[in-house]
């Protein structure tokens, strides 16, 4: 079984075309928003469907210089997108977001590599909008510790746990949602 979050067009794409294309014989989960579809920012371009591939596991392509990260955010879904907005109007400049785009079967190399890239990382932090247990975190945070081991921890930041996905009451999701963008950057 594959279990997925593709976050870009292109991404969705490549994930159905690896499927179809490798012949793979196996379930494909695709959870994705529908408000993606209409998000400005979840766009891709006409050179990532013709030249590109999935990824599983998207690495911040806009650091430029990785020895200035001392936080590394991983988080999957559309919340990675207000992670971004929030990121650049404040200015923020230490911080470094991947996104998870595939779940299971997760590349765990990929992830080491990933946390090896950035030398002076600090804090390791998993973000994600639906409560602490819902969401990715309960099936990823025995994977980061078999990437970390015990003594490094990876901070998880969202909601706390709740019987319920969502509030119900539009300005409390949205007082929420902006305490979780703003925790994942302090």
């Amino acid at each position: 079984m594959f279990v997925t979050n593709p976050t870009t067009p292109a991404q969705y794409f490549h994930l159905l075309r690896r499927h179809i294309v490798e012949g793979i014989e196996k379930p494909l989960v695709i959870m994705t928003p529908k408000s993606l579809l209409r998000l400005p920012a979840a766009r891709s371009e006409i050179k990532e469907f013709t030249d590109g591939e999935f990824i599983s596991i998207v690495d911040d392509k806009r650091v430029t210089d990785k020895s200035k990260i001392t936080n590394l955010v991983f988080t999957s879904g559309k919340i990675y997108y207000d992670l971004t907005k929030y990121q650049e109007a404040e200015q923020i400049t230490n911080s470094a977001i991947v996104r998870i785009e595939q779940y299971y079967p997760i590349d765990i190399d990929v992830i080491k590599k990933i946390i090896k890239s950035y030398p002076k990382v600090k804090k390791i932090k998993w973000v994600q909008e639906e409560p602490q247990n819902m969401g990715a975190w309960n099936f990823l945070f025995p994977k980061f510790l078999d990437v970390m081991g015990s003594k490094n921890k990876v901070e998880y930041v969202g909601k706390p746990e709740s019987p319920s996905p969502a509030p119900g009451s539009t300005k409390m999701h949205t007082k929420s949602q902006e305490a979780v963008i703003k925790k994942a950057f302090s």
